[in-house]
């Protein structure tokens, strides 16, 4: 099993090294950026690894590798809008992680390929609508305190901080950022009643 999960991790950032040579020299046909699109979809929604570094192993750093090749794929030309908007949507889930705490910056990795997706068009606003959706989905698990839901809290609530401190060129959301910041914070501050 440790394998199959390295093999995934280390497989991601060749990936990313190709598309990055790609983006400067043009040599992947269209078709097959369409299939590295479709199958970093699926592998994104599938990936249950979130560890970053093992004493015994080294770095499997699964979900910061993803993030990498997410990111060159984002800048590619041929892409569409609604490709972008796909795998904003992806990186947008995945980061309410529920099968570990994400405690090696994959936060922040993926924060930079959402930078990439709003620099190449999508707009603000659209991932924006995506972030209030899932924080709403998120805040939803709270009264049922789990171990399961603590982690989606948590890995959630620090994508929404990572994204917020990044995207100072995006002002409209981030103020939604800090918006959603505050529901998560706001079960902690309540205030009092008079």
């Amino acid at each position: 099993m440790q394998r199959k999960k390295y093999t995934r991790s280390f497989t991601t950032l060749w990936i990313a090294a190709i598309l990055y040579r790609h983006k400067r020299e043009a040599f992947l046909p269209s078709a097959l950026t369409g299939r590295v699109h479709e199958s970093l979809l699926a592998y994104i929604r599938q990936e249950t690894a979130g560890e970053g570094y093992d004493e015994t192993y080294g770095w499997s750093h699964t979900l910061a590798h993803a993030a990498d090749a997410l990111d060159e794929l984002i800048q590619l030309d041929e892409l569409s809008d609604d490709q972008r908007r796909q795998l904003a949507e992806v990186i947008i889930n995945k980061m309410a992680f529920l099968y570990h705490v994400l405690s090696h910056e994959e936060d922040e990795r993926m924060t930079i390929a959402i930078h990439s997706v709003l620099r190449n068009g999508l707009s603000p606003d659209t991932v924006g609508c995506m972030i209030k959706e899932k924080t709403t989905v998120v805040i939803a698990l709270w009264p049922e305190v789990t171990e399961a839901n603590l982690r989606i809290r948590t890995n959630f609530k620090q994508f929404i901080r990572s994204l917020y401190f990044c995207l100072s060129d995006f002002p409209s959301l981030k103020k939604t950022l800090y918006e959603c910041e505050q529901l998560f914070s706001g079960i902690y501050h309540k205030k009092p009643s008079s």
